[in-house]
């Protein structure tokens, strides 16, 4: 019985073992990219020269902004994507891509897989004829998946259709539900905290000064007790990790300054779920 009882808890205290999470880094990248709406090659420049950064000091999962790839909003005209081109818009099908057999997905994919780490990017996806606000998940095996924006605002309306689905990202790092932006105003991140997400991973182009973004996500952290990590725009400087035990009003940031405005840079995490 002894040796029975003593083989049990060898086997269970393995299980614990492997289902622990291994130890990595998240990295926040906060861009700008409304400053070269449309201008694809500068994007993806810039955007990768900051991956390179984080990879550069171990990070695991890479997390870029809403709007990285070819800007959400002109940030000086104040043009948008639209269905069809007019004044103060641009048409989204001159850039729009398919996920996963697109360009972006296709370079992300194969620098996920030379450099061992995920990487969540954001664009307007083209599928059939309905386009998305989308999020492409890569890693180091390649391509995951994709999540499309639920709630849109009033921006994304002049082309996107909402999204319907959720999203987990499982890694060795932890479990992440994935959200853009406005959908944190719905429950999602209480849902993905129910069903067992370890945090919540936000891509965004917060169009609010500091104050109220740092407010904000501070709030939804404490509102759903799940730790958020989020990724922004570097004039808006909402970029960074929000958790249940900090107080309202209160981030960490490691490898940005607070503030950050207008500055573009890394916040580096450790990942201990």
């Amino acid at each position: 019985m002894l040796k029975f009882t003593t083989i049990f808890m060898t086997i269970f205290l393995a299980s614990l073992f492997t289902a622990a999470a291994t130890p990595g880094t998240i990295a926040l990248i906060q861009y700008d990219a409304d400053k070269h709406f449309n201008q694809y090659a500068e994007n993806i420049k810039n955007v990768t020269a900051l991956a390179d950064y984080a990879v550069a000091q171990s990070a695991n999962i890479l997390v870029f902004p809403e709007g990285s790839t070819y800007g959400y909003m002109d940030a000086l005209t104040h043009e948008k994507w639209c269905l069809t081109a007019s004044s103060g818009c641009l048409n989204v099908n001159s850039v729009a891509e398919s996920v996963p057999s697109g360009k972006t997905t296709q370079y992300w994919s194969a620098y996920a897989l030379q450099h061992k780490v995920y990487v969540l990017f954001n664009l307007p996806e083209k599928d059939g004829h309905q386009f998305y606000n989308t999020t492409g998940i890569v890693g180091p095996n390649g391509y995951i998946g994709k999540y499309r924006k639920r709630d849109l605002y009033v921006t994304d309306t002049y082309y996107a259709q909402a999204g319907v689905e959720e999203f987990v990202l499982e890694t060795p790092y932890g479990k992440f539900g994935l959200i853009i932006c406005m959908d944190i105003n719905s429950n999602y991140m209480g849902v993905y905290r129910n069903n067992g997400a370890d945090a919540v991973i936000i891509q965004s182009d917060w169009d609010e000064d500091p104050p109220e973004a740092l407010n904000d996500y501070s709030y939804a952290s404490l509102r759903f007790n799940i730790d958020l990590y989020a990724s922004d725009v570097s004039r808006w400087d909402g970029t960074g990790k929000y958790a249940p035990e900090f107080s309202m009003n209160v981030r960490e940031r490691n490898g940005l300054a607070e503030p950050a405005v207008g500055m573009d840079g890394v916040s580096l995490h450790a990942l201990k779920y």
